[in-house]
């Protein structure tokens, strides 16, 4: 059962994870915690934080890259890039253009899943973690 299942619900979380609080913004905060050479950072309800958002935004046009987890060293030096256990990937039914960022920008709606299962549209974000996979936004 993947992590972030409760019985047959697969739950869709995401978290902006920040260097201060953000202001008016303390509805949508979740936790505060201690990083050993960050110091304070602060997480919150990724679907309430506008630099989430935009990542989804930048992500279901085809503008986003899914970024690497890279370990580095107390000295600064990158020691390690561990594998992806969640991979991303857009789906685009035929004779359909992802949108622009201006386009989302502008209002055309898109929806980011709380559950995952049931999710589609003509434009998908699909995370795929462990012989599984779901629709996690979709146009």
């Amino acid at each position: 059962m993947p992590s972030g299942a409760r019985g047959e619900t697969i739950y869709h979380l995401p978290l902006s994870y920040r260097p201060a609080p953000v202001e008016d913004a303390e509805a949508y905060l979740l936790a505060t915690m201690q990083h050993s050479v960050l110091g304070d950072r602060f997480v919150y309800d990724g679907l309430a934080d506008e630099t989430a958002l935009d990542c989804f935004r930048r992500a279901i046009c085809g503008e986003q890259q899914q970024a690497a987890l890279e370990i580095y060293d107390e000295d600064g030096a990158l020691s390690e890039t561990l594998p992806k256990s969640v991979t991303l990937s857009l789906e685009v039914d035929e004779g359909e253009e992802p949108p622009t960022g201006d386009e989302l920008l502008d209002g055309t709606p898109f929806t980011i899943a709380r559950t995952l299962g049931d999710l589609d549209g003509v434009v998908r974000l699909r995370a795929t973690w462990d012989g599984d996979s779901a629709v996690v936004a979709a146009l």
